[in-house]
């Protein structure tokens, strides 16, 4: 009887066990299914030595320049395709366009930055420059922005986040995708349909506004990341009427339809914690 019931658990283990690695496996290979290329999801930039000098709204948001200096350089020295939105929805989404020769053997790559700190500014935008100068090949990086705290009075908000004429500066220069986060970071969810249009339409025409004589501007808020990472039906219904596409924190595994809803893109949440070794590792999977 003994015996009996230590062959049973034996084989329910070896069951367990493997049900687990198949749920496993077949999770890592999804993940690669779903996300055709890395889309790492940044927020602030700090100085390492100076952790509170220019801090976002959360610690565990804010990368080091440091770190983010060893992932660019490798991306850098490596040939990596610096994606902007339009870009990626072009070549990767909706395939309406054929990547161009001179790309088809990149590994392309998105980076984004979520709430317009003025830390990207102040710190990463000399790295793009210095990076760009030695390699001789060009950066981009995604900026999803808040115009109501880029236009912002408070005093506070004037110190944290970037104005228009950052905004302006950094994509003449070529460096920044000016995409919409939202008019003034909202859980869209909880706002009822008139409320909705209008964080979308107002974030989109004020950041059209403050680019329109560059000539990026037709290519400015054509994109959302959505706030809180709170999406759903309605809101994606409502989106469409302004965005070409809508992106999200780590919902790899959670959305199935990425290649048939482009309202639900996932990205790579990077967060304090995590070394650039790994970020690397990620982007060489693919």
């Amino acid at each position: 009887m003994f015996r009996l019931f230590i062959v049973r658990k034996n084989i329910i283990f070896n069951l367990f066990a493997l049900v687990l690695i198949g749920v496993i496996s077949i999770s890592s290979i999804l993940q690669f299914i779903l996300l055709p290329l890395p889309v790492f999801g940044f927020h602030g930039i700090i100085e390492q030595n100076r952790p509170n000098e220019m801090p976002s709204r959360s610690s565990s948001l804010d990368y080091s320049l440091q770190n983010i200096e060893k992932l660019l350089t490798y991306l850098v020295k490596n040939d990596y395709w610096f994606l902007s939105t339009q870009e990626f929805y072009d070549y990767f989404v909706s395939k309406s366009k054929t990547i161009p020769e001179d790309k088809q053997n990149s590994k392309p790559v998105m980076l984004t930055f979520d709430d317009g700190y003025k830390n990207i500014d102040l710190y990463l935008l000399p790295l793009l420059q210095k990076l760009q100068q030695q390699s001789n090949k060009p950066i981009k990086i995604v900026l999803f922005i808040n115009p109501k705290h880029m236009n912002s009075d408070d005093s506070q908000k004037k110190v944290k986040y970037l104005k228009c004429e950052d905004l302006k500066r950094g994509t003449e220069l070529g460096f920044y995708d000016v995409q919409s986060h939202g008019y003034s970071h909202v859980d869209v969810t909880r706002l009822t349909p008139q409320e909705l249009e209008y964080e979308l339409s107002e974030s989109q025409q004020a950041l059209k506004t403050c680019i329109s004589n560059l000539p990026y501007s037709k290519i400015v808020a054509q994109h959302i990341a959505y706030p809180y990472n709170k999406v759903n039906k309605n809101v994606e219904k409502i989106t469409s009427n302004y965005y070409q596409s809508g992106y999200l924190f780590n919902s790899r595994l959670r959305n199935l339809l990425f290649f048939t809803n482009p309202y639900k893109i996932p990205r790579i949440g990077v967060y304090k914690k995590d070394w650039p070794e790994n970020l690397i590792q990620f982007a060489k999977r693919y």
